[in-house]
């Protein structure tokens, strides 16, 4: 008498092998599985999980676009001061349906962490919560197409604010970028070096600012005019003449419903200037 179990287990393990790929198929699935996962992940790598999480589900919701993360979000309230700019030459132009923002990679002398320089745009209209990031990579330039989401929601380059940032064992460090339009004119010389823009989660009705570090000035300057609750509120800084390598950036803020000054500190890396 034949013994039951054992080609029980036969028949199972025969139908097990063949649901398998064929050995030559086998192998070149092996073969790119690697790289399979490791484009995936550069991909996704530029996008913030947490942001992801709160994206609007439209086709201009935020997500992966070809290494550039961006779109629309649902923004939780906040009462905080959250910077939405630094650039050294504001973008003052009209966009064009065919138009591409580069950004040119900053010149740090002294890297604050071992990643590569993030760059961030975000919406300075009130209530559209609108952002994108990237990375730099092979490139020093980041190439940037308005017509994936910027004209489809009708964002224009003066409703535009672009930062860079790192992600040091301190905490967030700030860095000035420059920003134009591909084939544009170079602009004119500004009277001041770098344009900062913050925002507050509530009214405003006066606010000051000042550097801090070596060789500046602790002085404050004042500025008595009211802001609405997310209005941008733009900052023009002029640098000391010897270029330290951080500095710091405080801004304080009265609301209009309190006495209390918001008070907060944002810590910058200068780049050197470009030869």
């Amino acid at each position: 008498m034949k013994n039951t179990s054992v080609l029980l287990r036969q028949t199972s393990l025969n139908k097990l092998y063949s649901r398998l790929p064929s050995l030559p198929y086998l192998r070149l699935f092996l073969l790119f599985m690697p790289s399979y996962f490791s484009s995936t992940l550069a991909l996704s790598s530029t996008c913030d999980t947490q942001l992801l999480k709160r994206a609007d589900t439209g086709s201009n919701g935020y997500r992966d676009r070809r290494g550039i993360c961006e779109g629309l979000y649902e923004s939780p309230v906040s009462a905080d001061f959250e910077l939405v700019s630094m650039l050294n030459a504001p973008l003052i132009e009209h966009f064009a349906k065919d138009d591409v923002i580069q950004i040119m990679q900053p010149n740090l002398t002294q890297q604050k962490s071992t990643s590569s320089i993030s760059i961030r745009g975000l919406a300075l209209k009130p209530r559209l919560y609108y952002r994108m990031d990237t990375t730099f990579g092979a490139s020093a330039t980041i190439s940037w197409p308005v017509n994936e989401v910027l004209s489809t929601i009708k964002l224009d380059a003066q409703e535009l604010g672009i930062y860079g940032w790192q992600e040091t064992d301190k905490g967030m460090v700030y860095i000035p970028v420059n920003a134009k339009i591909s084939d544009a004119p170079a602009k004119t010389a500004a009277a001041f070096d770098t344009q900062v823009i913050v925002r507050a989660g509530v009214p405003i009705k006066k606010i000051a600012w000042r550097l801090l570090g070596d060789g500046v000035s602790d002085e404050y300057i004042n500025e008595s005019k009211s802001y609405a609750v997310g209005a941008p509120i733009p900052i023009l800084i002029t640098w000391p003449s010897t270029l330290p390598q951080t500095i710091k950036l405080e801004v304080a803020a009265k609301p209009m419903t309190s006495n209390e000054w918001i008070i907060q500190i944002f810590n910058i890396a200068l780049p050197r200037p470009a030869l």
